[in-house]
């Protein structure tokens, strides 16, 4: 495929990779020069103002060929079953597929974003997706499938690759152990909370847990061990502990040796503490806590409660050394926080430059589910189950995050180890690892 432009930018380059190239599966150039697709034999997109030249029209917004942010009103329209923006007068397609995809992959509304809930992050609810009502739809791969078909209507000797759809299994360790390898002065304040709470079966479970008669609540490893193969990410929290960060040191015997046993089974992953935010030091730091006890460089990351500000987060990770991050998500919603369900590369506004930091994202959470929807179980598999629906239908990666302590099936996660089970016989029903 050749995709004609008048103006060759770094945006363009980007969004034509992931939606040609990875999306699409189709080797592609990109030329400024009207005569390489005069008669070429080839498909061509001719993303241009000009409806008059070769090829599948696509009236260019602008967007690609600024830099830096703009703040315009964006007007939603829908079309068909699904909802598009940046709508042009293209012969062929009358919305700029790729501008609308760009402004959804970079995260280009959080660049200038209103603020934040109570931790200063990015709310779902300030999100065009959401307040348009597409947040719970990969829409980037919607449209892309749609542009497949349009294309191959018009080039149906069109070489092209569908990637099958996947699922990807991934949990968070922020706290190994629920009462086990405390402190004296934390199980002591432990005990004292409960007690003037009132909540005297969690004094009893403590005491129980301590004398060894009850299993820690949140040492669910055989759970874990039992019910997943290699596959698992596992990402780990190795900072200094704080109000809500580390609740065991990471100097602690028994948590450095779980850690270590655990990188033998499975690939672990830095889990950046909320104060490492504010200290690329405190964040050096961890990872390097975390590849002394696994031996082995670390190359994976996810936040801990998922804190980002666009580009530092992730420009200090790619200066860690950080290749694939799993962060992008939202903590109080469900869906696609990026528009997608396939992993791409982030795209730093600030710079207008693409980077190699590839990005996953994850569409639910365990604690979203739970804390931010009030769902029970039942009603949390019926959401899972519409985003597996989505993603087996336009293709993606399906990543949720759970927490050792959401397998205990007890307490508030009572009946959610069964939920996870139930969710992965549909995964394993749906996809193939």
């Amino acid at each position: 495929m050749i995709i004609y432009t008048e103006h060759i930018s770094p945006r363009l380059k980007f969004i034509a990779n992931f939606i040609v190239g990875e999306l699409l599966g189709m080797e592609y150039s990109i030329t400024n020069n009207e005569d390489e697709i005069n008669g070429s034999g080839k498909a061509v997109i001719n993303y241009s103002k000009n409806k008059e030249l070769p090829g599948f029209h696509i009236n260019p917004h602008g967007l690609l060929s600024e830099t830096g942010i703009t703040q315009r009103e964006i007007q939603i329209e829908a079309d068909g079953e699904f909802p598009i923006f940046y709508q042009t007068e293209g012969k062929d397609l009358d919305f700029d597929i790729f501008s609308a995809s760009f402004f959804l992959l970079t995260r280009y509304e959080e660049y200038s974003h209103a603020k934040g809930d109570k931790y200063g992050r990015y709310k779902a609810s300030n999100s065009l997706a959401s307040q348009n009502n597409f947040l719970h739809l990969p829409i980037i791969n919607i449209w892309t499938e749609k542009l497949r078909s349009l294309l191959l209507t018009q080039f149906p000797e069109m070489v092209h690759k569908r990637i099958p759809a996947s699922f990807s299994l991934s949990l968070d360790i922020d706290n190994p152990w629920a009462h086990l390898n405390k402190s004296l002065f934390r199980l002591t304040g432990g005990i004292m909370k409960s007690i003037f709470t009132g909540r005297w079966d969690a004094v009893r479970e403590r005491f129980s847990v301590i004398r060894g008669k009850e299993k820690d609540p949140y040492d669910n490893y055989e759970f874990i061990r039992k019910n997943h193969s290699k596959e698992l990410l596992i990402f780990i929290l190795t900072g200094d502990r704080g109000i809500n960060d580390n609740k065991v040191k990471i100097r602690n015997k028994n948590w450095r040796k779980l850690i270590k046993e655990l990188s033998t089974h499975y690939k672990i992953g830095l889990h950046p503490s909320i104060h490492s935010n504010s200290s690329y030091e405190i964040l050096e730091k961890e990872k390097q806590n975390l590849e002394e006890i696994t031996g082995e460089a670390s190359k994976l990351s996810r936040q801990h409660f998922l804190m980002m500000e666009f580009p530092s987060t992730y420009e200090n990770i790619i200066n860690l050394g950080i290749e694939n991050d799993f962060s992008m998500g939202y903590a109080d919603h469900v869906g696609f926080r990026a528009g997608t369900s396939s992993s791409f590369n982030f795209y730093n506004i600030d710079k207008e430059e693409e980077t190699k930091l590839r990005i996953t994202p994850f569409c639910v959470m365990d604690r979203t589910l739970k804390d931010y929807l009030k769902l029970d179980e039942i009603l949390a598999f019926e959401l899972i189950q519409e985003l597996i629906d989505q993603i087996h239908k336009y293709g993606g990666n399906f990543v949720s995050i759970w927490h050792n302590e959401s397998f205990s099936g007890k307490g508030e996660w009572k009946n959610w180890d069964q939920l996870y089970l139930r969710m992965l016989k549909e995964l394993n029903h749906k996809f193939t690892l």
